[in-house]
């Protein structure tokens, strides 16, 4: 008897040798999608206070068809559902920024960053490991349909590798911040160096009193990055 597989294509299951009923040319489970929607990425890398968030926000309001995906969305939003039921998963991933740092029962009485840091290393990657993050944002960022997607929270190397393997190198810009005064002292993260696998990248100063600098730089690296230019 021949065996079954659940085809991706017509999302019924049938024999992964035979015709799809559906006419439907896409690989089964288990196979390498197709690159269907290649968009670009850009990465921020930088410390806390360094002003990723603000230029996040500025390069999506500059430009047409970008969006803001964070690699940690994905995880607040198990995290929102662990701690407030279904509803959690209605809220926007950033709706607890404002205070991440405050204890609550719901959280086990963690802070939500403590407990957002609890999912993420003691079950999620240790299950799924490192990259698991990044698989996640390939998803969201293919479904999204963007020509950019800016990721405001670029600090592990395992997440951003899943990424330049999905979408290819040439289609990833990492920018580093730099901001005087912070620094990933008692943070997980890290800067992060992609040279090896032939990613692009650009050193952004953000000078304190002066946000416009580091926006016009940024932007102007980002606009030669969508035209292929060698220039960034």
């Amino acid at each position: 008897m021949p065996g079954i597989d659940l085809c991706s294509g017509c999302g019924e299951f049938h024999d992964p040798d035979g015709d799809c009923p559906g006419g439907q040319t896409a690989p089964r489970v288990g196979q390498p999608a197709p690159r269907l929607s290649v968009p670009k990425v850009l990465l921020l890398n930088g410390p806390p206070r360094s002003g990723k968030d603000t230029l996040a926000r500025a390069i999506v309001e500059a430009l047409d068809n970008t969006v803001r995906i964070g690699f940690a969305d994905h995880l607040k939003r198990l995290a929102h559902f662990m701690a407030y039921g279904p509803a959690g998963l209605e809220m926007d991933p950033n709706a607890l920024d404002d205070v991440k740092e405050i204890q609550a029962a719901a959280f086990a009485g963690m802070t939500p960053r403590q407990f957002y840091i609890h999912v993420s290393e003691r079950v999620l990657k240790p299950l799924y490991g490192p990259g698991y993050f990044g698989d996640r944002f390939v998803d969201a960022a293919r479904a999204s349909g963007a020509e950019l997607v800016v990721v405001p929270d670029s600090g592990f190397r395992g997440e951003a590798e899943r990424v330049v393997g999905s979408f290819g190198a040439e289609n990833v810009l990492l920018a580093r911040l730099r901001r005087d005064g912070c620094t990933y002292a008692g943070d997980s993260r890290s800067y992060i160096d992609l040279s090896d696998m032939g990613v692009k990248c650009v050193e952004v100063e953000n000078v304190t009193g002066d946000p416009n600098l580091a926006r016009a730089i940024l932007l102007d690296a980002v606009r030669y990055f969508l035209l292929g230019s060698e220039a960034v």
